[in-house]
């Protein structure tokens, strides 16, 4: 999990804000409003609003962290965001909530700037960038009296969407650290692995393998479906479970709560991330993102909200020719029903990211890019996902590139920073219509 720049819907807002709504689900009914503000109030009250003329900076300083429990495997991950609030010789560690964490009472100045690593409490903590204004003191302790609130709507039974409401300023759930290093531009030549198709068969993350080994023992013929929930997010769980109520009492139990699940829970989830700060960030390139469903799609809107970044949803040719002919709309969501109620369509852009493989037929039917579109299709491998795309769409045109991977083919590729997710890459050159 990484941090986010502060949020804007500046740009968002071109469309209007009953656009927006449309695009993000609607949040169920929250708890009743809670009263902030007692100073000697627990964390059973949650985090307190700051006073009118309150400084949190004046007697301490104030640190974006990322924090995570001790791990030994090769590829660690942040388990969430936080603060480190220094007084004096006192550091205190809180999670997104205000929850305190840890106290650190040894350490020298210098172990307290940024990139800096430290162990508070039995949690692994990076320091990221430091509060220097009221201002951003009193959006984080807004976005810790709204982070508190939502844990108390799942606590209390009510269903939550897993994703961020736009009309409201505030970090969405899927983070990434603001900052983040962008891999260099890499220019495909005329020679070589020039492929302009890759289907990605996607290692599962921790929480999705832990899901598949307790569906493998169920025989329910719902088994399927809830495979290819979980091979998109685990988090999309959260408005499935209650229609399969066999299923839902054997994985609940092993089920974080949504607002604790992230970016590295989903393999699928992961790689879009890294191809969108390949391309949209590190390139200023336009990317189109199919999916079979809305909350696929809905998935990145925290993504564009979190880097200012221009979106569309396709749901009318007016749509498209606006993706097409403004600059700065970066990116174009469409669902495999838009596609069909269109019937054909085309896209101006280099990228095409399918994030369900069974969007590739109709895709290859329906929708028109450009010839040197890079089109990749996303793959959880080792289930029902894998075994379709093999029987459906893989044949003697494909070449399979297996582990280890040269550093010629992932750079030509664009896959140089998604190596650990690779189980393997299908490539052919492109046969969409043009």
């Amino acid at each position: 999990m990484r941090r986010s720049q502060a949020p804007s819907v500046r740009k968002l807002a071109k469309r209007g804000a009953q656009d927006l709504r449309d695009i993000v689900p609607k949040r169920a009914p929250s708890s009743p409003p809670m009263q902030w503000g007692t100073s000697g109030s627990s964390h059973k009250s949650g985090p307190r609003q700051l006073k009118p003329g309150e400084n949190p900076l004046e007697d301490s300083r104030i640190f974006h962290v990322l924090w995570r429990n001790p791990s030994t495997k090769k590829h660690k991950i942040w388990t969430g965001n936080g603060t480190l609030v220094v007084t004096g010789s006192r550091g205190t560690l809180k999670d997104e909530t205000g929850k305190v964490l840890g106290i650190l009472t040894s350490f020298r100045p210098e172990q307290i700037r940024e990139k800096k690593q430290l162990e508070i409490d039995l949690k692994e903590v990076e320091i990221q960038e430091e509060i220097t204004t009221v201002e951003e003191c009193i959006e984080v302790r807004n976005q810790e009296i709204s982070n508190w609130c939502r844990k108390l709507d799942e606590e209390n039974g009510h269903l939550v969407s897993p994703l961020i409401d736009v009309t409201k300023p505030q970090r969405p759930i899927m983070l990434m650290r603001k900052g983040a290093p962008i891999p260099p531009s890499i220019e495909c030549s005329s020679s070589g692995l020039n492929i302009t198709d890759c289907i990605c068969l996607l290692n599962s993350a921790e929480l999705q393998s832990q899901i598949m080994q307790i569906l493998a023992n169920e025989s329910s013929p719902d088994v399927e479906t809830i495979q290819r929930v979980v091979c998109d997010h685990p988090v999309l769980l959260s408005n499935q479970l209650d229609k399969f109520p066999s299923l839902r009492d054997i994985i609940l139990p092993h089920l974080p709560a949504w607002y604790e699940m992230g970016l590295y829970d989903s393999a699928k989830f992961e790689f879009g991330h890294l191809m969108l700060d390949y391309i949209v960030l590190g390139r200023s390139q336009k990317c189109v993102l199919v999916a079979n469903t809305d909350d696929c799609l809905k998935l990145f809107v925290g993504y564009c909200i979190s880097w200012e970044l221009s979106y569309i949803q396709i749901v009318e040719n007016e749509d498209a020719n606006r993706f097409n002919s403004e600059e700065d709309m970066m990116l174009a969501f469409i669902t495999v029903e838009s596609l069909l109620e269109l019937d054909s369509l085309f896209l101006n852009s280099k990228f095409l990211i399918l994030y369900n493989h069974e969007a590739r037929e109709k895709m290859e039917q329906l929708l028109t890019v450009k010839t040197d579109t890079q089109i990749f299709t996303l793959v959880a491998a080792d289930n029902v996902e894998e075994s379709e795309v093999l029987e459906k769409f893989i044949d003697s045109k494909w070449k399979n590139i297996k582990p280890p991977f040269s550093e010629e083919f992932l750079q030509m590729n664009f896959l140089s920073d998604k190596e650990h997710l690779l189980k393997s890459v299908y490539i052919k050159h492109n046969n969409i219509k043009t």
